[in-house]
């Protein structure tokens, strides 16, 4: 999963010139697709989440504090342009418009600190998705139909546990991965206990599926890394290598094949350091631990990045100086969820030689596509110029679909797999006046000739049938005895193309 970071550095000192005076980014600021208000004097900025209803100090993942100096963030963002109308500032592959108004934002004068009443949080909520999330339409979703329909049953009296089954029944209708409500375990329990259970409802939402988990407390995490590490198990004889536990793991097939199983494109700072022998569950709770502690000790998130950065950089040099001899390599992202897109076209980059235009990103802004900006393959030393197949599942989204997508590309490059899982967007996070934290997708990836993979996951050149359901996907793969019929199907074409 991706976290979209809003962006409010207004000058880097790396790669930009200054603003002239006349282009002062002092002023008042509205960015297009991502519901922000920034308002900036001097050396001071301050950030607002607003709607056409509401203002509340910003919720970005990106900030400690609404408020703040520009100097705490100074090494995240380059300025791409700047004039008396509008600016545009880069992160990562992302630009972000903002757009000057000649005067403050009235309904910020008072922007709302918190409240717990009912409507209020229900109206924000509601007109956040109105005016940002870009997929309504391919996921069916009629904001207005939904909002006649709850509006009447939320009164004063309704209570927090009432108002998040009401808002987490019309986010589970969506199906959308890259969609999050995040409350109190008290309030989530509370509703649990309550809930009239699907199959007793007259009629139940469709995502709610009965028997999809068909044992008890089974989480994401468990089938996952079973799965993946059933994988190493069907080649005895391959001694495969791994970094930071089971982040990325490879090995040569035979001879002329190598493999590398990608299981995340967040994780790779060698900065982080923990022990290997604690189990999979255990490694990467230690290890987002120590990522927040160093950051609310004072690092920046812009330090954090570039650990990533490097720390992925230095690995896959180390892995394709390995295989340098090969004449074919396979690329595992089936059981990869994402990450950061940064962190994969990086990745990606060592298969190309110059940068080259992956696809654009467009944002969704009060009910039509704004904003547009081309996303490139950076330019990078290359490092591998054989034969590369990419292993696909429903379970590779987000950062990994951005991979796959830009890998079209290139044509050395060929799909394995089923359809991804069709995530593309950055999550765009957001919090309620009760404090609850939400995240949505307002960002449209397309492909030079239109084609926008939302939902139906980009489709492989040779498929294999994978079911779609997380548990029952991960479980096929575990109960695999002889071979895997994907890297089969992988070494029989890139044996084809050898010869």
């Amino acid at each position: 999963m991706k976290y979209v970071l809003i962006p409010m550095i207004l000058f880097s000192i790396l790669n930009c010139s200054t603003p002239k005076k006349n282009d002062s980014i002092n002023g008042y600021w509205m960015q297009e697709g991502y519901g922000v208000y920034l308002e900036i004097s001097d050396s001071i900025y301050k950030m607002y989440d607003v709607t056409e209803m509401s203002c509340q100090p910003s919720a970005s993942g990106s900030i400690n504090n609404w408020s703040d100096s520009l100097s705490t963030l100074l090494d995240l963002y380059n300025i791409s342009s700047v004039n008396s109308q509008s600016m545009v500032l880069e992160y990562g592959i992302t630009s972000y418009k903002f757009n000057k108004l000649s005067a403050p934002l009235k309904r910020c004068d008072s922007p709302i600190i918190e409240s717990t009443d009912p409507k209020l949080n229900f109206d924000v909520f509601w007109h956040t998705f109105k005016e940002n999330y870009a997929y309504s339409k391919i996921r069916k979703v009629d904001w207005d139909m939904l909002y006649e329909e709850n509006i009447p049953l939320i009164t004063k009296e309704t209570s927090q546990v009432e108002l998040f089954g009401y808002i987490a029944e019309i986010l589970d209708a969506i199906k959308d991965e890259h969609i999050s409500l995040r409350v109190p375990d008290s309030i989530s329990n509370a509703y649990l206990a309550i809930r009239v259970p699907p199959e007793q409802q007259e009629n139940p939402s469709e995502n709610l599926h009965k028997g999809n988990i068909p044992e008890k407390n089974v989480t994401y995490k468990d089938p996952r890394s079973k799965a993946m590490k059933r994988v190493m198990e069907l080649f005895p004889e391959t001694k495969f290598k791994s970094y930071h536990k089971d982040l990325i793991r490879w090995g040569k097939l035979n001879n002329s094949i190598g493999y590398i199983q990608i299981n995340g494109f967040n994780g790779f700072s060698k900065e982080v350091v923990i022990n290997d022998t604690l189990d999979h569950d255990d490694y990467w709770e230690k290890h987002w631990q120590l990522v927040f502690k160093a950051v609310e000790d004072g690092k920046t998130l812009g330090q954090y990045l570039r650990d990533e950065v490097s720390g992925m950089k230095r690995i896959k040099e180390s892995i394709l100086s390995e295989f340098s001899k090969s004449s074919g390599l396979i690329i595992d992202l089936r059981f990869n969820p994402g990450g950061t897109d940064k962190v994969a076209l990086d990745f990606l980059s060592s298969f190309t030689k110059g940068e080259k235009k992956a696809f654009t990103k467009r944002v969704w802004n009060k009910g039509e596509s704004s904003f547009e900006s081309s996303v490139f393959i950076p330019e990078s030393p290359r490092e591998y110029d054989g034969q590369v197949v990419v292993l696909t599942s429903p379970q590779t989204g987000s950062s990994a679909e951005t991979f796959v997508l830009a890998s079209q590309q290139l044509p050395n490059f060929t799909l394995v797999g089923s359809n991804t899982m069709g995530i593309f967007s950055d999550v765009l996070q957001k919090r309620l006046p009760n404090g609850w934290n939400y995240g949505l997708s307002n960002e449209i990836y397309q492909t030079d000739s239109g084609e926008n993979y939302e939902y139906t996951g980009i489709p492989p050149h040779h498929k294999i049938e994978y079911s779609r359901n997380w548990y029952h996907f991960h479980k096929s793969i575990i109960e695999l005895t002889d071979s895997d019929p994907a890297i089969d199907l992988s070494l029989a074409i890139l044996g084809k193309r050898l010869n």
